[in-house]
């Protein structure tokens, strides 16, 4: 968990300045992301090659919008490369899930216990996709919409406020076990739709929302959504602009964050996750209030010496004009 901040933001930094970095840098950092991927890998799962894979594609990208990489013809080919990779290693990881054993998604089933959900087989889309695709495309879907489902049934809820500690499950069980009751734990919204309607807070999803909800109600997602844009736009400003690099850090955050959205809160529902994300948030504001400091620092000085070559040019004016 300590150094959940440097795992996080090495393939983002390492990506993002790779034309200005060394060469012993490049490969120590190769190496650290690879073995991060294994790490997943080796717990059975192909989700860290998919995070890979997206944030180098991000990150190739905004290398090249923000003028650090400077795209040639032969980089143009890279570039393109990795957004097909991105593209494969999405439906691999959406199909390779399908396939596990016990999975219905092949089938076109998701839910748990007695709650489930069936695609409609019959529609015009998925009747018209070839067998070989569609446990693809019937995974892919199930995936990016199943969490609406979950939603759907949160909505129906009252509002029993959590105070801040609902949005992630991480607090949530470390705060029900710091004051003794358990029950803190079955006050978020997924895990009341669980206990009520049978659809499973961490089996299934329910998007991001309902866990953000727990803490300030459906209305006050509204809100969270505008500070999450304006977040996204600030880091990918910063990073345009300024090449800074907790802004990458941070960019890397929300690009994970609402690629997941229809998912769950992901940045924050682990131990890891939640100390990496509000690191980089504190150390982003922590910088450019710096920076911002800085710049009025700068432009006062400026304005006073401005003031001043006007003050004296207007006294030798007057001289002049006296004489």
């Amino acid at each position: 968990m300590p150094f959940g901040f440097v795992t996080a933001a090495l393939e983002p930094i390492i990506v993002f300045y790779w034309p200005r970095l060394p060469k012993s840098i490049r490969l120590l950092g190769v190496l650290a992301v690879l073995s991060t991927v294994a790490l997943y890998l080796a717990g059975g799962t192909n989700k860290g090659v998919f995070d890979t894979i997206l944030l180098a594609a991000s990150f190739s990208l905004a290398s090249a919008c923000a003028g650090v990489l400077v795209v040639g013809r032969w980089k143009r080919v890279v570039v393109v490369i990795l957004l097909a990779l991105s593209v494969v290693g999405f439906l691999g990881f959406f199909s390779g899930v399908s396939l596990r054993a016990g999975s219905g998604l092949s089938y076109g089933v998701t839910g748990s216990g007695s709650t489930l959900v069936y695609a409609d087989v019959t529609q015009p889309v998925l009747s018209h996709v070839p067998a070989r695709l569609r446990t693809v495309v019937l995974a892919v879907t199930s995936y990016a919409s199943q969490g609406y489902y979950g939603l759907g049934l949160a909505l129906q809820k009252p509002f029993a406020p959590m105070y801040g500690v609902g949005s992630s499950m991480f607090l949530t069980r470390q705060v029900a076990r710091l004051v003794g009751d358990p029950s803190i734990e079955q006050r978020s919204y997924p895990v009341r739709v669980e206990i009520d309607d049978g659809w499973s807070a961490y089996a299934c999803w329910s998007t991001m929302y309902p866990w953000i909800a727990s803490d300030v109600g459906f209305p006050g997602v509204l809100l969270v959504m505008v500070v999450v844009g304006w977040l996204l736009g600030r880091a990918w400003l910063g990073v345009l602009w300024n090449h800074d690099v907790f802004s990458v850090c941070l960019l890397g955050q929300m690009v994970t964050m609402l690629t997941y959205a229809s998912a769950n809160n992901q940045c924050v529902q682990t131990g890891e996750g939640w100390v990496t994300f509000m690191s980089t948030l504190l150390l982003w504001f922590a910088a450019n209030t710096v920076i911002l400091r800085h710049r009025l620092d700068h432009g006062r000085l400026e304005s006073a010496d401005s003031r001043a070559d006007t003050d004296r040019n207007s006294g030798t004016r007057i001289v002049l004009e006296g004489r």
